[in-house]
């Protein structure tokens, strides 16, 4: 036997009690900005400052990296670059086994 109700639409079919669902982008409405998007009930998602925010601070690593990397290379072409060898060991064993507590 078959059934054929156009009102009837996906998993809602499945429970008569329930209310259908409406689509997410329908109910947007028209309170979005650059910042964000909201609902009509007040619902609000703060994208663009997060994303700023990730951005400033992979920025500060790469700055804080490169001197790092120039820092060391200056040492090992000086001749003076003794890395510590236990640390890296450490560092090794706890990468092999799965784990993230290695020495920093």
């Amino acid at each position: 036997m078959k059934i054929h109700n156009p009102n009837l639409n996906g998993a809602s079919a499945l429970h008569p009690g329930r209310t259908q669902e409406a689509n997410p982008a329908e109910t947007l409405g028209s309170a979005s900005s650059s910042r964000g998007f909201g609902t009509a009930s007040g619902d609000h998602a703060e994208v663009s400052s997060l994303a700023e925010n990730v951005s400033q601070a992979l920025a500060s690593h790469s700055v804080n990296r490169a001197q790092r990397v120039q820092e060391l290379a200056k040492q090992y072409s000086a001749g003076s670059y003794r890395p510590d060898v236990r640390a890296i060991s450490r560092w090794l064993i706890q990468e092999s086994i799965g784990g993230n507590n290695g020495a920093q």
